[in-house]
């Protein structure tokens, strides 16, 4: 997003955080959101006259209250009227703030109900199950698969075995404008982050760590980046020994096989 548009987006969570709804509230504002983002995705004239800075405020909120103010409650409808009357850079950019805010009041639904961590997780372990399955992944990046068949199958997949707020997050990820699946969610899973004022570091290692090993990983890293660090921890044989970190784009390798590797290339090179 350029300047413009990042600030309007802090605003509108700052809006979002102060609302004082309840969990059940915040589910339901999550859900008509997104219903809302899914409508301007399809709809350029509709999202290009609710992003220019040309036309009046009052205008606009005519136009948000005749389009949904009977068919979302009335706190996503005045939550709309405010965020379409902040300024932002491209229409693109009011869809991708609007879908930021729906799934954000997923996760703080999440956290009002105590089952943040759980979401995560969920969505953390399901991340890597797309990543596993190349028929999946390939069903939930086709732009050619309507949303509404995305989320039968991801319903049909998740939804007993999954919280409400975990399937509606990962339901929108799928549906995700100009990102793959995995980008999304994981631009997502850094939205949950985010509310706690921490990082997520994704650990892959050879054998499952002791919990004295991940409380020391995690201290380590929070010193290193001056924030709370959450581990996502996932086991890989091949590795045979040691870890990778990942916190972001960084990547901190500690693996027996990255050692090894080092050791062939510095062979290589003296003989």
């Amino acid at each position: 997003m350029l300047g413009a548009s990042r600030t309007a987006l802090a605003e509108a969570r700052t809006r979002l955080s102060g609302l004082g709804a309840s969990p059940t509230e915040l589910g339901t504002l999550s859900e008509e959101l997104l219903a809302v983002v899914e409508l301007l995705g399809r709809e350029l004239p509709l999202r290009r006259t609710l992003a220019d800075t040309a036309v009046d405020v009052d205008a606009k909120t005519a136009l948000v209250t005749a389009l949904f103010g009977d068919k979302v409650s009335a706190r996503t409808a005045q939550l709309l009227v405010e965020v379409v009357g902040l300024r932002w850079s491209r229409p693109g950019d009011l869809v991708d703030g609007l879908e930021a805010l729906g799934v954000t009041a997923s996760f703080l639904q999440a956290d009002g109900d105590g089952t943040l961590d759980r979401v995560e997780d969920e969505l953390f372990r399901f991340e890597r199950i797309v990543e596993s399955e190349a028929d999946l992944r390939l069903a939930l990046d086709d732009p050619n698969h309507d949303p509404a068949g995305k989320r039968r199958l991801l319903s049909t997949l998740l939804s007993d075995k999954t919280t409400e707020a975990t399937l509606r997050v990962i339901v929108a990820a799928a549906g995700a404008r100009r990102r793959s699946f995995a980008e999304a969610l994981t631009e997502f899973a850094r939205l949950a982050a985010d509310l706690r004022n921490r990082l997520n570091a994704r650990v892959t290692a050879a054998v499952q760590p002791s919990q004295p090993q991940l409380d020391r990983l995690a201290q380590e890293l929070s010193r290193l980046y001056g924030r709370q660090v959450g581990l996502r921890v996932e086991v890989d044989p091949q590795l045979l020994g040691g870890l990778v970190v990942r916190v972001g784009e960084e990547v901190i390798d500690a693996s027996v096989v990255r050692r090894l590797d080092g050791a062939r290339r510095q062979l290589a090179e003296h003989v």
